[in-house]
């Protein structure tokens, strides 16, 4: 009975290396930059277009994507119905705060 219980064990010890051996291989593929976001909260990579069409809501974990001010005008009123005043004021720096002009640029 030990002979066959050994027997055994090197069987599926022959098993697990030859049989169940996994070497697939892939060959990484380039994707273009915007085409997938991950989500930061549960780490899914999303197809941007769906991400739109999910209100910037993340469909695997409903976390909530940023959203700038004009997509979030195209996304709560009706087309056509927003009019922008006084769109042509620039910001300016009056209290001469260091570093503002880089983030009027980036905002």
């Amino acid at each position: 009975m030990n002979d066959f219980l050994d027997q055994r064990k090197k069987q599926l010890e022959e098993f697990k290396k030859n049989v169940r051996k996994k070497t697939t291989t892939y060959e990484p593929i380039d994707i273009p930059d915007g085409l997938f976001i991950k989500c930061e909260q549960c780490g899914a990579a999303i197809y941007e277009k769906n991400l739109e069409t999910n209100h910037m809501i993340c469909p695997f974990c409903d976390a909530h994507f940023r959203v700038n001010a004009k997509k979030r005008l195209d996304l709560t009123i009706d087309h056509g119905s927003f009019k922008e005043i006084n769109d042509d004021i620039d910001s300016v720096n009056p209290l001469n705060m260091p570093d503002y002009e880089d983030k009027l640029e980036k905002g």
